[in-house]
């Protein structure tokens, strides 16, 4: 019986951490720039895990440890936030690859507000929401007349 080898050689990286070491991966932004976008939408940790199909833990590590996390959750997180896999692990794509229009809740007190009392909705019964939500349909339906 021989005895086990350890592997030691790690395996080749491909793409854009090829040219990255590992103390540069653990050290990089990226855990402040996805923490940075959620809290732009107003996201829980909860909320993103859930879009990601990922856990609270997951996301609450790579925020904090700022380590890259799989490319399958990578391309997730990408497309959950509208942006490249590229602006996420870089910071260096600045445009969207598709447009946001959602509320900024890091620069706008008055959409924090809304955004706050929005989500007092989930509290309510769905009956109570329907109601709510047709009272929103209805005031909008009559100023796109006005």
């Amino acid at each position: 019986m021989h005895p086990r080898r350890r592997i030691t050689q790690t395996p080749p990286e491909h793409g854009i951490l090829r040219s990255m070491t590992r103390t540069a991966r653990r050290t990089s932004d990226f855990g402040p720039r996805l923490r940075k976008l959620r809290l732009e939408r107003g996201w829980t940790l909860a909320q993103l895990a859930e879009k990601i199909d990922g856990t609270v833990r997951a996301v609450f590590y790579y925020e904090q440890e700022g380590r890259y996390p799989p490319a399958p959750a990578l391309a997730k997180i990408a497309e959950a936030f509208g942006v490249s896999m590229e602006f996420l692990m870089t910071g260096e794509e600045a445009r969207p690859t598709k447009a946001y229009d959602g509320p900024n809740l890091l620069e706008s007190a008055e959409d924090r507000r809304i955004w706050r009392r929005f989500n007092q909705l989930r509290a309510l019964s769905e009956r109570d929401r329907a109601a709510v939500f047709r009272v929103l349909e209805g005031l909008a339906a009559k100023k796109d007349r006005a």
